[in-house]
């Protein structure tokens, strides 16, 4: 499985829709399975670039946490979350809606299992540019990010026979869902803020 992560990146890049039609014909696997054959080698891999880069080396520079939970292990989480989300959405819609008091709701298999997570491995792979340099490493990430979102949403609408713009409203739903608890958390720090400062007030 892991020596075809190289090829997978290659035909993902050049030939997005024969990617996608290869990649339907494999046995569906668990979508943390998935991540942690297809993603986490890339995610270990980051923070020992990011220490051997001759970059870092010459400019000098000491190596903490932060190298290790940076903004670019945070980004790539947060694309491969709501490529998650969107996969799920996607394949429940199909499949007639979310409800799961069908009984056949948790043996259903509709097609496309994991397709954004496929399809956004080059995000993953673009740790490779942090080895260069950070700012080639931020671009990267960003240019396969928006191209890796564009194939997830233009490979959904072909594979559900629907237009590109509900498959775009869609994903856009699903970021809305995947905010949810970010919003709720905002919303309580502020008000235990707000409570805090209220009590030092009238204390």
């Amino acid at each position: 499985m892991f020596g075809s992560i190289p090829g997978d990146v290659e035909a993902i890049l050049m030939r997005p829709a024969q990617a996608v039609s290869d990649f339907l014909e494999r046995p569906a696997i668990r979508s943390l399975r998935f991540v942690a054959f297809y993603h986490l080698p890339f995610l270990i891999l980051l923070p020992l670039f990011v220490l051997i880069s001759p970059y870092r080396l010459i400019l000098g520079g000491s190596f903490s946490k932060r190298d290790v939970f940076g903004l670019p292990t945070v980004l790539i989480l947060g694309f491969l979350c709501l490529g998650a989300v969107f996969d799920r959405m996607q394949r429940y819609t199909r499949a007639g809606g979310i409800d799961p008091e069908r009984p056949d709701y948790f043996e259903m298999r509709p097609d496309g299992k994991n397709l954004s997570l496929y399809l956004h491995i080059p995000v993953s792979a673009s740790v490779f540019l942090f080895f260069f340099h950070p700012a080639l490493g931020y671009l990267g990430l960003m240019a396969t990010a928006v191209f890796s979102v564009y194939q997830s949403i233009v490979a959904w609408a072909r594979l559900r026979e629907e237009t590109i713009l509900r498959s775009l409203s869609i994903y856009v739903l699903s970021a809305g869902l995947l905010m949810l608890p970010l919003l709720g958390l905002m919303v309580l720090y502020n008000l235990l803020k707000t409570f805090r400062i209220l009590r030092e007030i009238y204390a």
